[in-house]
């Protein structure tokens, strides 16, 4: 019967730390997996030495020329038998709870196809790797996953496994975008799981001197250009954020550098800076004052205008009416002269003109209501909400 799990285990030159890294599987609290010990072309007589006398329960060793970490992983995966497959560095170690924890997501969630974690460094340095996202556009401007993460084996097997010919690192970068462009889904457990650790001569450490990474994410933006294309936007955003925050860092620093090397006259400066923050927040209070007045006083003005137009309007719709009923009872009675009927008429004429212009009026103080109810004072003060009232009230 196949095992649940397969832990492939590369090591190349790395036999003086194999043996915390197989302890470490070893002591997980679910016990249904495999080992695939893949030897990646070792030639340190140490490594060799330790990999000869490898003995340990569900474990199995596979030697190989030096085909590169890709290479070695592929290698491994093709060789076992698991659904999930967890790939580890030989130098790392996986805490006791990891494979129970993420086999069960995986379960109970088949539309994910792996499962990543935050992880803690040791060694040569400490700190503590907490991603929050691992959809695009997070994944895309820096790999969010770490390469223990477990995944399913029919999903590594769908888009080919590792890419071998990216032997000088982000080749599980690479594998999680590709899998992102076939649809496929991730998730991170905000706990850690995996202990990272810390080598001077680590191929982590090289890929990131010099030029290096840079070239290899062009490259990887090259091979994956569309869903770079459709995230750009995003990505722009995400390193112009970066940059406002190391920018705030380096003056945070800059101002602790001045503390240590004169605290009284960084005293002074911080005093300084305090009033004219404070100065600058009166000022700002200010101005608000003045836009709230400002704005009052226009709903005011607005106000009485429009109240004054209404009652124009109200006046000149009864002369209407009436110059309308005279001529109604004039052409009834038949007794009103060909002068006055046209003296009436005329009137008629200017009455409705008069309505028209009233009316047009109305509309554009109606206009610039609706330009001050979008206005920033109209947002911030909110003063003319008696004057919107009285617009939207149905004429009568």
């Amino acid at each position: 019967m196949s095992p649940r799990v397969s832990v492939v285990v590369t090591c190349h030159n790395l036999g003086a730390y194999l043996a915390d890294a197989l302890d470490s599987i070893q002591g997980q609290t679910l016990q249904d997996f495999e080992v695939v010990v893949v030897d990646d072309g070792s030639t340190d007589p140490g490594t060799l030495e330790n990999l000869g006398a490898l003995r340990r329960p569900h474990t199995r060793l596979l030697r190989s020329r030096n085909r590169g970490l890709p290479g070695a992983r592929n290698l491994g995966v093709r060789e076992a038998h698991g659904a999930y497959v967890c790939c580890l560095d030989a130098d790392d170690i996986l805490l006791p709870r990891w494979l129970e924890e993420a086999t069960r997501v995986l379960d109970h969630d088949p539309g994910l196809a792996y499962v990543s974690h935050w992880l803690r460094a040791f060694g040569e340095r400490e700190w503590e790797w907490t991603p929050e996202s691992c959809e695009p556009p997070a994944l895309l401007d820096r790999n969010t996953v770490n390469g223990a993460a477990l995944v399913r084996r029919e999903a590594l097997e769908a888009v080919g496994g590792y890419d071998e010919s990216m032997r000088q690192g982000c080749e599980d970068w690479e594998l999680w975008i590709r899998l992102a462009e076939r649809g496929y889904r991730g998730t991170i457990l905000k706990q850690v799981h995996f202990l990272y650790r810390q080598r001077p001569d680590s191929m982590t450490r090289a890929m990131h001197r010099g030029a290096m990474h840079p070239a290899l994410f062009a490259q990887i933006v090259g091979r994956h250009q569309a869903i770079y294309r459709d995230h750009v936007g995003a990505l722009l955003r995400r390193r112009h954020q970066e940059l406002v925050d190391l920018e705030r860092t380096a003056l945070d620093l800059d101002h602790e550098i001045g503390v240590v090397r004169d605290p009284e006259r960084a005293f002074w400066r911080v005093e300084v800076e305090a009033r004219q923050a404070k100065q600058g927040r009166l000022q700002r209070v200010r101005d608000l004052e003045r836009d709230l007045e400002r704005a009052r006083a226009e709903g005011a003005a607005l106000g009485a205008a429009v109240e004054s137009t209404r009652r124009e309007l109200a006046d000149t719709q009864g002369e209407l009416a009436r110059t309308q009923h005279a001529l109604a009872v004039a052409a009834q009675e038949r007794d009103v002269g060909e002068a006055d009927a046209t003296a009436l008429r005329a009137h008629l004429e200017s009455t409705r003109r008069e309505w028209a212009a009233l009316q047009r009026d109305v509309g554009e103080l109606q206009r610039i209501v609706e330009a001050l109810r979008t206005s920033w004072s109209w947002r911030l003060t909110r003063p003319l909400r008696a004057v919107d009232a009285l617009l939207r009230r149905p004429q009568r």
